[in-house]
């Protein structure tokens, strides 16, 4: 199945489903814990830079012909800055799947765009980023900031389009990070082996 070419909304509802079939749904945790998992998911991004942990390699190269290997995506893709990134993606789209009355989306034709759309979506929203912030600049740290804050705020529409504009900036192939992502999260178990 190729997830990026699905709309916002198509994919929200796959990763939701894939998500209750896994158990996360089982039992109710409050908004503001799934928002903290989200934001857990842009800390783990900013360790994963600190510790200069990079995906260097590319992704057609990597898994050719769309073969996947959870091993290869273990040892080389999982725990860097973009696939923490894409699990902050997967995570918010599986609460507005879930929970769209607390996760609430307004601004971005969510039955329409795709993440295929969005991978080149810049100049605007690092702009806007930019204004925001303008004493810290735009670094991977101030990205991150911000996106927090929009998770915090309950800015999904902005989380959105900021995530994918600095990806862009950061020349992180978002779309392909969320992609193999949940090629590998369709092989862990229940709940990925965790609590909650």
């Amino acid at each position: 199945m190729n997830y990026t070419s699905l709309s916002l909304k198509e994919l929200s509802d796959f990763i939701a489903e894939m998500n209750r079939n896994k158990g996360f749904w089982d039992n109710p945790i409050p908004v503001h814990v799934r928002k903290l998992l989200i934001i857990s998911e842009l800390t783990e991004a900013l360790e994963a830079d600190r510790n200069n942990k990079k995906f260097d390699n590319n992704f057609d190269t990597l898994f050719q012909d769309e073969s996947f290997d959870a091993d290869v995506f273990k040892q080389q893709v999982k725990d860097t800055p973009g696939d923490e990134i894409a699990d902050a993606f997967i995570r918010l789209l599986d609460c507005i799947g879930n929970s769209s009355e607390q996760f609430i989306v307004n601004n971005i034709e969510f039955e329409k765009e795709t993440v295929d759309n969005l991978k080149n979506y810049s100049l605007e929203s690092k702009q806007e980023a930019e204004a925001n912030n303008k004493s810290m600049g735009f670094d991977f740290g101030t990205w991150l900031y911000i996106l927090t804050d929009c998770i915090v705020n309950n800015d999904y529409d902005d989380f959105i389009g900021i995530i994918f504009a600095g990806a862009y900036n950061f020349n992180i192939d978002l779309a392909s990070h969320i992609k193999y992502k949940l090629m590998y999260n369709a092989t862990r178990p229940y709940k990925h082996g965790k609590q909650y």
